[in-house]
């Protein structure tokens, strides 16, 4: 399974695997979409708008897939540039502007028929995909596919489908849309590399008096090394989140005690590697 844009508007040129689109021709509106589809579970994905113009955009989703407009149908639905929610042909202010520099976000949650969108990881119309509350549309059914529009030359965009690719860890409870490559439980030298920098880095944190400011960077760094820069093979979903919850929680512990115990901390990253079954040939 790998997860593109592979049912291409011929308005629209395609490179990066399939992952990036770019509109070639001014003046109108066409919808690209993957024919991947998901009809149970709650799942994640973004957008990212790159490219050289401000115009027009729509990101979402749709069991039917429109040609000219995410969201014009009644089994599709979008979320705007301009800030609208579309469905059915229907457009409602709801959320914020968007722009060529943006990023969306895409939960949906098919357990439960809603779905939400986000803008650099703030949900829009006050909604939040964990709790479930104030949802951008409710009552979706069927099989659900990827979709976005764009709308004259300039225009470009990418899916983040995969763990590896996303720029914003996914809400709790759901998981990359395309998780091909996110259960194989198999690291890469690339991946050894950077494991390596973070216990090094581990190792400089030192003593630190703010554990906020201890579990923002660590989080950070982490999320930046085990989660975007995996491009062939992944760590299983599980072991990332259960990773990191305990790396966190023994930081906390530590500083509650009134010191930030590294070595400690070194060591249960590198117990946790073992019983991962990944070896590490370091000395720091």
């Amino acid at each position: 399974m790998t997860v593109t844009w592979d049912n291409k508007s011929s308005y629209h040129d395609a490179s990066n695997g399939g992952r990036t689109l770019s509109s070639n021709t001014n003046g109108v509106f066409h919808a690209s979409w993957s024919t991947f589809g998901v009809s149970t579970g709650k799942w994640y994905w973004e957008v990212q708008r790159s490219g050289s113009v401000n115009i027009a955009c729509s990101v979402g989703c749709g069991v039917s897939t429109p040609t000219s407009n995410v969201g014009t149908t009644i089994d599709s639905w979008g979320y705007q540039y301009n800030g609208y929610k579309s469905n059915n042909n229907a457009y409602t202010l709801w959320g914020n502007t968007y722009d060529k520099t943006d990023c969306i976000g895409i939960a949906l949650d098919l357990d439960n028929g809603k779905i939400f969108f986000s803008k650099n990881e703030t949900w829009q119309g006050s909604g939040n995909p964990v709790t479930g509350a104030n949802p951008t549309f409710t009552g979706l059914s069927g099989t659900i596919k990827p979709g976005v529009s764009m709308y004259n030359v300039g225009n470009i965009i990418t899916g983040n489908f995969r763990l590896a690719h996303l720029i914003y860890a996914p809400p709790t409870g759901y998981s990359a849309l395309d998780s091909s490559v996110d259960n194989t439980g198999i690291i890469n030298q690339t991946q050894v590399a950077q494991l390596q920098q973070l216990l090094v880095i581990i190792r400089n944190l030192g003593a630190v008096s703010q554990t906020q400011k201890l579990q923002t960077e660590f989080a950070s760094v982490l999320f930046k090394i085990l989660g975007h820069t995996v491009q062939t093979q992944g760590f299983q979903r599980e072991f990332l989140n259960n990773f990191t919850r305990k790396i966190i929680n023994r930081i906390v512990f530590t500083n509650a005690q009134g010191s930030i115990d590294i070595e400690s901390v070194r060591n249960l990253l590198e117990l946790e590697l073992k019983n991962a079954s990944i070896t590490l040939d370091v000395s720091i």
